[in-house]
């Protein structure tokens, strides 16, 4: 398969949020909505972290369960960003496989496979923020039962970007299976 030219580019988390979104909103290819998926997730996740931060607990078991959930969220935080960028990368190398000679018998061959595989990579990317998305709304059940009361919507909205993300990724999953 192809290398995707990643090299030039500015990690998500380096880029400024203006800067982002130009591109998703231009004619570039990338990046897409499987980046955009993993954003979502990672906003959810964040937001998660961010009740968890403002919440205080004299209550042991409470403190325990809301210190693994941030761990947990800060960590798929992570996870997310990761594969925001791997989905942009994964379909660059899409791109550029369908770009690749076609003049010869040999050459569409190799062509053929090489699209090929690059679409069951760019299947895997999001069917891994599939499953991200089901680890942070799990996440965020607990944040939303022992986090701060004034920060419910909070965490509610950290769970409608969970669900988001999932959905958003499903599509791409049966979208790049399809194919």
């Amino acid at each position: 398969m192809p290398e995707a030219n990643t090299e030039s580019r500015t990690t998500i988390l380096k880029r400024r949020i203006g800067d982002y979104l130009d591109s998703l909103g231009s004619s570039a290819p990338t990046p897409g909505g499987g980046s955009a998926a993993g954003l979502i997730g990672a906003l959810g996740a964040s937001l998660g972290s961010m009740v968890v931060s403002l919440t205080f607990s004299e209550d042991a078991d409470v403190k325990a369960a809301l210190d693994h959930a941030d761990e947990s969220l800060r960590a798929l935080r992570d996870r997310f960003t990761g594969l925001a960028e791997a989905d942009e990368a994964v379909y660059q190398a899409y791109r550029d496989a369908a770009a690749m000679p076609k003049g010869s018998a040999g050459e569409r061959a190799v062509r053929r496979e090489t699209m090929q595989q690059a679409l069951k990579d760019a299947a895997s990317v999001p069917l891994e923020a599939c499953a991200a998305s089901v680890e942070l709304a799990q996440t965020l059940v607990a944040v939303q039962q022992h986090g701060n009361p004034h920060l419910l919507s909070d965490a509610q909205i950290g769970m409608l970007c969970a669900q988001t993300c999932f959905e958003s990724s499903r599509i791409n999953v049966n979208v790049n299976l399809a194919m």
